[in-house]
């Protein structure tokens, strides 16, 4: 916490303390209470003989409810015997031990802990021999990146996860705002932040405003009032609202970058203040939009073949199970199960790397005679299949079947030879929730009854 420049969000709840300095009699400490960092002086018995206004403000008790107590009572259990040692380390005449800041739970005086990073050092030697000087640092940046730590643990959802960024402009600079502008994996836009910084942004989305001009251009923004865009101009004034920050950051799974954004208030610091700040969410969300890519190539690995790009079984079976969800009467969920003719031919003859080639190229072809909503998978070897949701009637498969049939029989040219393949496919088709095992057993044995007619064709099962 630098002094004079950043306070906690979570401290300045309670009412503001007495300025009156602490009673320390002859203790000549109260040169400290107008620091923003928790000092705190302990006797030979560890008790607290002065704590300035600061420290009261982030602990929540007034200065009687500090003075008198020991200091072990404010901190947790898990951390007391590791602070008795330091003490104990300090107080050895001999002990030459360099002391390093460390970070302690501390009891707040609503019963939460909050994060603070201790130090400490003896007045042995000096005028005031017998006194530990206790200087603490709210690390409010570290309380929250273990919170997104812990949350990418535990899976939590991208928006949970964004919108913990602002938290590191709020706990600072409580009064001011702070938002996030982001596109989600479904590519839709969103905004998370404090209230107001949020809803000007959903009012004014795009135009000139900081943030269209910082994710169009790729450039970071300071705007002040007078070179906001007119329709920004009026209403944050009204609001107490100064100067705006926009600032991109990279999102490697889109085009354009996420936005953050800044609002200094009028009888608030200047807005070069909120730099350090938004630097600092700046590589939290950069960190966090990282994962995301990281999580999706993973997932998407995990539901796709690499051979040929399309949905794997696993993935091809999750999505039939959803689609299965939603059947009704009116709109069915259509599986079209496709066999290669000839490829083993292929595999036999020209070796399986011209085999490989065959498949990508099959499969490229299945997705362009498929509707637009249609999935293709590859169940195995040379058996793929398309899932074609909410469909009224066989015709509308039959005509899937028709173009899938006529692309793959065209010839397909790789590594200097020419191959022809076909296809055969089996038709099945579901109007209430059944079991994916079900409709491909179904589609299967339809499959077989295409082949048995003379292979490149289609068959259609009884509907189940």
């Amino acid at each position: 916490m630098t002094a004079g420049s950043e306070q906690s969000g979570e401290a300045f709840d309670d009412p503001a303390p007495s300025r009156e300095p602490a009673d320390t009699g002859q203790l000549p400490y109260a040169v400290f209470d107008d620091l923003t960092d928790i000092i705190v002086v302990l006797d030979e018995r560890f008790e607290i003989v002065y704590a300035n206004r600061f420290t009261t403000t982030i602990l929540g008790y007034d200065h009687d409810g500090l003075v008198g107590r020991s200091i072990t009572e404010f901190l947790h259990a898990d951390d007391i015997a590791r602070a008795l040692e330091v003490v104990g380390l300090m107080n050895e005449d001999e002990a030459g031990v360099p002391i390093t800041p460390a970070l302690y739970d501390i009891r707040h005086a609503e019963g939460r802990t909050i994060p603070i990073e201790l130090n400490g050092v003896t007045t042995a030697g000096h005028a005031l021999t017998g006194h530990t000087l206790v200087i603490g640092r709210y690390s409010g940046d570290h309380a929250l990146q273990n919170t997104i730590l812990e949350m990418i643990t535990t899976g939590s959802p991208d928006a949970e996860l964004i919108a913990v960024v602002p938290r590191f402009g709020s706990w600072r600079h409580p009064s001011e705002e702070y938002a996030v502008l982001y596109t989600d994996v479904s590519g839709t836009d969103q905004v998370t932040g404090t209230s107001l910084a949020v809803d000007l942004v959903q009012r004014h989305p795009g135009g000139e405003t900081p943030w269209a001009v910082a994710r169009r251009t790729d450039g970071e923004v300071l705007a002040d009032h007078e070179s906001l865009p007119e329709v920004l101009r009026d209403d944050p004034a009204a609001r107490g609202l100064g100067a705006c920050w926009a600032i991109p950051v990279p999102d490697p799974l889109e085009d354009h970058p996420a936005v953050l954004i800044g609002w200094s208030r009028t009888d608030g610091p200047p807005a070069s203040v909120h730099r350090y700040a938004l630097g600092i969410m700046g590589r939290v969300l950069t960190l966090i939009l990282q994962w995301r890519r990281q999580r999706e190539e993973l997932e998407r690995a995990a539901r796709h073949d690499p051979l040929t790009a399309v949905r794997n079984r696993a993935g091809f079976f999750e999505a039939l199970d959803d689609a299965l969800g939603c059947a009704t009467d009116e709109s069915m969920v259509g599986l079209l199960y496709v066999d290669l003719d000839g490829f083993k031919v292929v595999n036999d003859r020209h070796g399986h790397a011209v085999g490989d080639d065959v498949l990508r190229i099959v499969a490229a072809r299945l997705a362009t005679a498929v509707r637009r909503d249609d999935l293709i998978g590859r169940l195995g070897g040379d058996e793929f299949a398309a899932l074609c949701p909410s469909v009224t009637d066989t015709d509308a498969l039959t005509a899937v079947a028709d173009r899938i049939i006529e692309d793959i029989r065209r010839p397909i040219s790789v590594r200097g030879i020419e191959i022809q393949v076909g296809a055969s496919i089996g038709i099945a088709t579901a109007s209430v929730h059944v079991e994916p095992d079900q409709l491909v057993d179904a589609a299967d044995r339809s499959l077989y009854r295409a082949k048995a007619a003379g292979r490149g064709r289609w068959h259609v099962a009884d509907p189940t």
